[in-house]
């Protein structure tokens, strides 16, 4: 008996063929260490090389842009701590602003 429905199997198969694929050679330990930080942030080893690379990639093209995720990543934690749709903006607003 198969695993998925054929219903299933197609949508897999839809979804795959919009994807693109990168295969990375690393040391063992290196594979470890990414998947336990990867474990410790709540996303999988996918999501977390993403990330990075997207980081890597803003550095790269001016060296000031903050990635969405983290934008994202701080609003969630400053409500989860207590803090005021006002104070979120104030932070939003002070981290964005440019020293001249």
């Amino acid at each position: 008996m198969s695993k998925y429905t054929e219903a299933q199997a197609r949508a897999i198969k839809k979804y795959l063929e919009g994807q693109a694929e990168i295969k990375l050679r690393m040391m063992p330990v290196i594979k470890n260490k990414i998947k336990d930080h990867a474990e410790q942030q709540g996303q999988s080893i996918n999501a977390y090389i993403l990330d990075a690379v997207d980081i890597q990639m803003a550095k790269e093209d001016n060296g000031e842009e903050i990635p969405d995720f983290i934008i994202g990543k701080s609003i969630e934690w400053l409500k989860d701590h207590g803090h005021s749709d006002s104070e979120v903006l104030d932070f939003l607003q002070y981290v964005s602003h440019e020293d001249k």
